[in-house]
C-alpha cells in the first residue's frame, strides 16, 4: 500500500475501510464544528467514497494531490454541462453565458491556457501590486469603522467584513461603488459553478442569467477602456503584453468577474472568522494587541485554523492511487483543505488556535501551487489591515450574541450568518 502523499498511475483495487466515519457536511452539528469529523476521517478513512466522489483528508495526499499532475480542476466544465443538460450555446462573438464562462475562465483552464492566462493577469495581483493597495485598503477601513465606533458596535459582516473588499474591488477597476453590490450579487450566482454537484436543475437558469448580464455590464466597461484607459487594473490587464499575446477583451471582462467570485466571499468570511476566533481565544488577542505586528500570522492562523475555503474539487484525468486507493479517471475528489489544516502529522497541537506558531507557511487555507488562490495575497493584506485597526488600539471588541449561526448548507465556504459586536 502506498504512503500518504503518493499520487500515482495504479491498476490495483483498494479493499474497503470497515470502521467508517459517518459524514453529512449538511447537518447541524457538522455545520456548528465540521472539525471532529475531520479528525476521524484522518485517522481512520483518510481517503473516503461517498456519494459521486472521494474525500481526501490528510495534509499530504491533499498536498500531493495539489502538487501532482493527475488531478485537474479543469474536468469541472464537463460537470457543469452534463448537470445543466440544456445549455444555451453562447454564439461566435457573445462574451455571455456559462458556457463563455466555463469554458474560459482562469479557474477553470489547464495549461497551456491557463499558465498563459496567470502570466498575463500576475501583474495585477502580485507581491508588488497588493502592497501598492496598503493606502487605499486602510483609508476605505477606517471610513466602514468609523460610524460604527461612534455608534458603539456593528453587524461585522454586513458592516465592514462585506463592503471591504466590495469597495476595494470596485476601487482597483475604476467602478462606482454602487456597481460592488450588484456585482456581489451576479458572483454570488456565479459561484456556485465551483461544484456543479450541489446545483439543483433550476438553478442554472438563474446562474445563466447572473452570468450573462454581468460579463455584458463589465464587457462594456472594457470597451469604454480600451477607448480611454486610466490607471485601474482594466487598464493594466488591457495594455499586458507577453511577446506578442495579449488579453482579448472577453478574458479581461472574466479576470474582472472571476476577482468577484473568488475574492469577495472568502475575504469576507476570512475577516469574520478571524474577529471570531480572537475573541474566543483572548490569550491571542491579548498578544495582538501588545505586538500589532502579529496580526500578519494571525491571518495565516485563522485561514489554517477556520478557513474560509474548506474544500476543493478535483477530477482524475487518469487513474490514479491516492494514499493506496485507487482512483479511476473522470471521477471526482473533494480535497478537504480545513482537514489538511488540522492534520497531527504536520502541526504541532493543531486544535490550538496560535497566532505565534512557527508552522503556518504549511497551511492550505487557499490551495497550493500552480492552482492557489491568485487573489490570496490581496485577501490576507485587506484580514490583516483588518485586525491591525479592529485590535490595534484602545477599543474593546465584545461579542453582543449568545449564539452565533454558522451558513447552512455552505459547504465549500465556512461563515457565519450574522457577526454583532459591541465595542467599549
Amino acid at each position: 500500500m502506498a504512503l500518504p502523499g503518493t499520487v500515482k498511475d495504479r491498476k490495483g483495487v483498494a479493499s474497503a475501510t470497515p470502521d467508517r466515519v459517518r459524514f453529512n457536511p449538511f447537518s447541524p452539528e457538522f455545520r456548528r464544528d465540521p472539525y471532529p469529523v475531520y479528525a476521524a476521517l484522518r485517522a481512520r478513512e483518510p481517503v473516503k467514497r461517498v456519494v459521486g466522489s472521494w474525500l481526501v483528508s490528510r495534509h499530504a495526499d491533499v498536498l500531493a494531490v495539489l502538487r501532482g499532475r493527475l488531478f485537474s480542476s479543469s474536468r469541472i466544465p464537463e460537470l457543469v454541462k452534463r448537470r445543466g443538460g440544456g445549455l444555451e450555446r453562447a454564439a461566435a462573438g457573445d462574451y455571455g453565458g456559462i458556457e463563455s464562462f466555463i469554458a474560459k475562465a482562469i479557474v477553470f483552464t489547464e495549461n497551456p491556457d491557463h499558465a498563459r492566462l496567470r502570466r498575463l493577469v500576475n501583474n495585477v495581483f502580485d507581491s508588488g501590486a497588493v502592497a501598492a493597495e496598503r493606502p487605499a485598503i486602510e483609508a476605505i477601513a477606517r471610513e466602514l469603522l468609523a460610524q460604527p465606533l461612534a455608534d458603539g458596535g456593528m453587524e461585522a459582516l454586513a458592516d465592514f467584513a462585506d463592503r471591504l473588499p466590495m469597495y476595494l474591488m470596485c476601487h482597483r477597476m475604476g467602478l462606482p461603488r454602487e456597481m460592488g453590490s450588484v456585482m456581489r450579487d451576479w458572483a454570488a450566482e456565479a459561484r456556485m459553478l465551483l461544484d456543479p454537484t450541489l446545483m439543483a436543475p433550476a438553478d442554472f437558469a438563474s446562474v445563466e442569467t447572473a452570468v450573462r448580464e454581468a460579463l455584458a455590464c463589465l464587457t462594456g466597461v472594457v470597451e469604454e477602456r480600451k477607448r480611454r484607459p486610466g490607471n485601474d487594473i482594466i487598464s493594466i490587464l488591457l495594455a499586458n503584453r507577453d511577446r506578442d499575446d495579449r488579453l482579448s477583451e472577453q478574458e479581461v471582462a472574466l479576470t474582472c468577474l472571476m476577482s468577484f467570485v473568488a475574492g469577495h466571499e472568502t475575504t469576507k468570511h476570512l475577516i469574520g472568522n478571524g474577529i471570531l476566533c480572537l475573541l474566543r481565544h483572548p490569550d491571542q488577542e491579548a498578544l495582538l494587541r501588545a505586538g500589532p505586528a502579529l496580526a500578519a500570522s494571525a491571518t495565516e492562523e485563522v485561514l489554517r485554523f477556520e478557513p474560509p475555503l474548506q474544500q476543493t474539487k478535483r477530477v482524475a484525468i487518469a487513474d490514479a492511487e491516492i494514499g493506496g486507493v485507487e482512483i479511476r479517471e473522470g471521477e471526482q475528489v473533494l480535497l478537504l483543505l480545513a482537514s489538511a489544516n488540522r492534520d497531527e502529522a504536520v502541526f504541532a497541537d493543531p486544535d490550538r488556535f496560535l497566532i505565534t506558531r512557527g508552522d503556518l507557511q504549511a497551511h492550505v487555507g487557499f490551495g497550493y501551487g500552480m492552482r492557489a488562490c491568485l487573489g490570496g495575497g490581496l485577501a490576507n493584506l485587506e484580514a490583516t489591515i483588518a485586525f491591525e485597526l479592529l485590535f490595534g488600539g484602545d477599543v474593546r471588541i465584545e461579542l453582543a450574541a449568545d449564539e452565533l449561526e454558522w451558513q447552512d448548507g455552505a459547504v465549500i465556504l465556512r461563515g457565519m450568518k450574522q457577526l454583532p459586536l459591541r465595542f467599549r
